[in-house]
This record gives structure tokens, C-alpha cells and sequence, in this order.
């Protein structure tokens, strides 16, 4: 939530040249809207993320969009049933060289964490 973003929390990324971090630099209006976009999870050219802001089943949806040079391409994808429900369902994350990974969500009244496949 840095002064200068879409609105609620915005998702921004660092690039790292000679052992330094740059400056934060907003994901722009391809990922953030007005509402809060939260926990990104990036695995090959996919950003994974949850939010409240594009339209979904209900509460934090997860959502992926391509990349290219840290740059969405088009609209975010929602992940759709099963992964979202009408309740919050954020943090997804893959283990790595798996089809596999793992997700929370409150849908069952606190929040929990659920293995997945991959989609």
C-alpha cells in the first residue's frame, strides 16, 4: 500500500543488477486495481496472485497472468472451482519440479491450507 499505487495493497517487484536491489516498481493496472491484491507467487512466466479486485466467485480469488520482463500480458485469469471458493482463498505456491502445491483458504471458518494439483 505505497503511496502512488492503484489502491489497497498493489503487488510490486524489485530487479536485482550487481548484488543491489532497485526501487519497488508497481505490477501497473494489468494486476493491481482499486481493492488489495496480495501474496504473488511467481513460477516460470506466471505471476500467481489473490485479490478482491477482479472479477471472481467471492472474497480473494486466485488469479495468474503471463509474463514477459516482469511485464503482465492481458488480463488476469481467475483459477476457478475448485481452487476459489465464495470465501477468501489466497497463497498458492507450487513445489518446484511437481504437479503439485498448496494453497490457503477460509472457507471452512479458519483458514487452512490445502494441497492441490497443478492447474
Amino acid at each position: 500500500d505505497m503511496p502512488g499505487g492503484y489502491g489497497g495493497m498493489d503487488i510490486y517487484y524489485c530487479v536485482k543488477m550487481d548484488g543491489n536491489w532497485g526501487e519497488p516498481v508497481n505490477m501497473g493496472p494489468l494486476v493491481n486495481t482499486v481493492a488489495n491484491e496480495v501474496t504473488p507467487f511467481i513460477q516460470g512466466n506466471r505471476l500467481y496472485f489473490a485479490t478482491m479486485g477482479w472479477p471472481g466467485i467471492g472474497g480473494l480469488d486466485l488469479f495468474y497472468t503471463e509474463l514477459t520482463d516482469y511485464s503482465p500480458i492481458g488480463r488476469p485469469k481467475n483459477l476457478g472451482f475448485p481452487l476459489n471458493s465464495s470465501s477468501d482463498d489466497f497463497g498458492l505456491i507450487f513445489e518446484s519440479g511437481s504437479k503439485g502445491g498448496y494453497f490457503s483458504s477460509n472457507r471452512r471458518g479458519n483458514d487452512d491450507i490445502y494441497r492441490v494439483g497443478k492447474p
